[in-house]
């Protein structure tokens, strides 16, 4: 290591694609180091991606950005944003946040790490049916808690339990399009009580820089979601869409002609770490994410993107890589 904090042909793993883990990758490259960044998924963006479909995009993860002090540090990267139902929203997507800070790395998708095994040439990362993904000198994990206790178990296991203590709430969200406007003169609908069948409910095209079309993202609360946690997808949609019009109070809506669901089964950390990540110098190996918030923002009680979201995620990626860098 340099002085300043700057590596040297140290080869670095960040374990998930999202805000926490690109933000990590970032400013390890910044800092020198060779980073490799793997996602189950087939892209960049974790609970900031969008689903793209015949009828168009949906934000379905999470709906809005909180505004604060903390969007001044999106400007330097570019990242267009406007106000919407009282918050932010990146332009044209959601998921335009990951996509320009995945920019200049290497990320491998379609690939779930299954182990992490310390050893003395170094961490080495293994994928399913034991494929093997390469020796790291350090690893950085930014998958929501509980997965990151899995991963953490062997290589650092004192992090593993303070992984594991981390409760979360999961979501289910109907993603939802008709050929003709339903009859609702509102675009949005935020419920604070996680009790609610829908906490948020809103029309895509009403957000700046979104294409045309009736689609609706609905989002259904911890409460509702924990009671039909394992019913199937499209019986979850079709329920959701009959409460939209009793959330909306339009009256009922007419069946959709596209309509699909989506589980988020790790969607809220309920009582995030107050520690900025977590770190095992021994091993190498360390943890983040928006499970970790020592100074979280207020938020609406709930919701998929509310405390602790975006910018615990970035504020943690960034104190993992720190770390790191020793």
């Amino acid at each position: 290591m340099l002085p300043g904090g700057t590596l040297l042909h140290v080869n670095v793993a960040v374990i998930g694609a999202g805000v926490a883990g690109l933000a990590c990758a970032r400013e390890l490259r910044a800092a020198g180091a060779q980073v490799r960044v793997f996602d189950k998924a087939r892209g960049a963006g974790g609970r900031t991606a969008t689903r793209r479909t015949d009828a168009g995009s949906f934000d379905h993860g999470c709906p809005a950005l909180v505004r604060g002090s903390w969007l001044l540090e999106l400007a330097p990267l570019g990242i267009e944003h406007a106000e919407f139902a009282g918050r932010e929203v990146p332009v044209p997507s959601m998921s335009a946040l990951c996509h320009v800070l995945r920019e200049g790395l290497e990320l491998t998708s379609h690939t779930r790490v299954e182990s992490v095994v310390p050893g003395p040439a170094g961490v080495r990362l293994l994928a399913e049916h034991a494929v093997d993904l390469g020796t790291f000198d350090r690893v950085a994990v930014t998958a929501p808690a509980p997965q990151a206790a899995a991963l953490l178990a062997d290589g650092a296991p004192d992090l593993a339990d303070q992984a594991g203590e981390v409760p979360y709430s999961s979501c289910w969200t109907a993603l939802v399009a008709w050929d003709e406007p339903i009859p609702s003169a509102d675009d949005w609908h935020r419920e604070a009580s996680p009790g609610a069948p829908v906490i948020w409910a809103v029309r895509e095209s009403a957000k700046p820089g979104r294409e045309p079309g009736e689609r609706w993202t609905i989002q259904a609360g911890a409460v509702w979601t924990a009671a039909h946690l394992d019913a199937e997808p499209q019986a979850v949609a079709v329920d959701l869409v009959a409460a939209l019009g009793t959330t909306l109070a339009c009256g009922p809506v007419r069946p959709p002609d596209q309509l699909s669901a989506h589980r988020w089964l790790y969607a809220r950390a309920l009582e995030p770490l107050r520690e900025a990540c977590l770190f095992d110098p021994a091993s190498g190996i360390g943890a983040g994410g928006d499970w970790c918030a020592p100074d979280p923002l207020p938020g609406d009680p709930g919701a998929l993107q509310d405390l602790p979201g975006v910018p615990e995620a970035l504020h943690s990626g960034r104190a993992l890589a720190r770390a790191l860098l020793g």
